[in-house]
This record gives C-alpha cells, structure tokens and sequence, in this order.
C-alpha cells in the first residue's frame, strides 16, 4: 500500500498466530473477531490448498477485509519452521473488500528464495492493548523458478491468455495479480468480470468474488489528508 506501510518492532505490541494445537481456522484461512462487522470474516485470496505460488522476488497478496473497526493490520511473514522473517503495519479501508498487500512497498521485506516455503498472516489489530483479539488470515506462499515458456508477470500487459498460462503452471499469486490489473483496467469487460468469479470460485472463494477492489480509492484519500 503505497505510502502507508511501515515496519514495525517485532517484539512489542504484536500479533502473536496461533499454536498449531489450537482449533482450526474458518474456511478461507481466517478467524473471527467481535471488531468484524456481518457474516464474513477476514480471508485471504488463495488457492483451497492454502499455499499459492509465484515467480515474482516480492510478489502482491490480495486478502478480503469486511467491514471492521480496526484501522489498521499487520502483515508477518515466516519461514516454515515459524521464524518471523519480518513484519509490516498498513491502513484498512473503512468499507469491506478486497485489500493489497505488496511486499515489494516495505524495506524490512527480503525478497523470496526460491524453493522455500512461507507463512503469512494478516491480523486486523482490533485492540491494539490485547493482540489476543486480532481478527486474522493466514496463508502459504512459495517462490518458483520462472520457466522459459511462460511469460514474466513484470514484463508483459495482463490478459486472460496469461491468467490461464499462469493459472496452469500453479502460478496463483501472479495469475491473480494478473487479475486484479485487467479488472482495474477493465472494470466493464463482462468477459473478465466472469474468469475472475471462475477463478475465485475455484478457489472455494464464491462468497467474496463480488467484492470491490478497495486498495487504490482508500490509499488515495489517506495520501491526500
């Protein structure tokens, strides 16, 4: 989020993710909290496996915020053994929909190796005094070696013939980031409105796929004041 992410100490007022022995999450790699207002909670835009998968060094996630009273979350990011490997704060929208969390926009980020395994969690910070409240999503992110054959997502223009080259390569992160840019671009087109709703909906992610892309009206608002 441009203009609004900043690091932040991992060892003071932080959100701390559930032991493994703890209940499962809700379906979508979610938690509930009394700061999320209506049915649907906080969840991120992965793949029913849980992990997706990219080429890019420091890829964008995409996770879908209802309508909370929390101002603002934190991102972590851990290796697969559970290390914090950093952690970011960045501003949440006053309405619900669908959030960017690009990790290129943050310093305390390295970028990804290739062939490791990362866990991720966004925490709605819902009381900044007791981090035990925190609404959040999780997911698991990996970075892939870039094949010859397909096109690389920070050289080309989106379109739905690299969605689907993406999408069969397992390459979710980039094919939903492609996505996401032709809806912004074409936010008429029938055509891509219906392949975003096919691939969330394969995604067991029905329920969010009429959501609103809310990253860029709230990032400009906040950047004016």
């Amino acid at each position: 989020m441009t203009g609004a992410v900043k690091s932040v100490n991992a060892q003071q007022g932080t959100f701390t993710p559930p032991d493994r022995g703890s209940p499962p999450v809700t379906a979508g790699g979610a938690s509930r909290s009394n700061c999320v207002v209506g049915p649907m909670s906080i969840a991120g835009l992965i793949p029913a496996s849980g992990e997706g998968r990219t080429v890019e060094a420091s890829p964008a996630l995409f996770v879908y915020v209802p309508k909370t009273s929390a101002t603002e979350a934190e991102f972590v990011l851990k290796d697969e053994e559970e290390n914090d490997i950093a952690r970011m704060t960045l501003p949440l929208p006053s309405q619900a929909g669908i959030v960017k969390v690009n990790l290129s926009e943050s310093e305390a980020m390295p970028d990804l190796e290739v062939g490791q395994d990362y866990h991720w969690y966004l925490a709605a910070i819902c009381n900044p005094q007791n981090r035990l409240d925190d609404v959040f999503a999780e997911g698991w992110l990996q970075r892939t070696s870039a094949s010859a054959t397909l096109p690389n997502p920070g050289e080309i223009s989106p379109s739905l013939a690299a969605v689907d080259r993406y999408l069969e390569a397992n390459l979710w992160h980039d094919a939903l980031a492609a996505l996401v840019e032709l809806r912004q671009s074409n936010p008429n087109d029938t055509t891509v409105t219906a392949k975003w709703e096919e691939v969330l909906s394969e995604a067991g992610l029905d329920s969010i796929a009429e959501a609103p892309l809310v990253f860029e009206k709230e990032i400009a608002a906040k950047n004016a004041k």
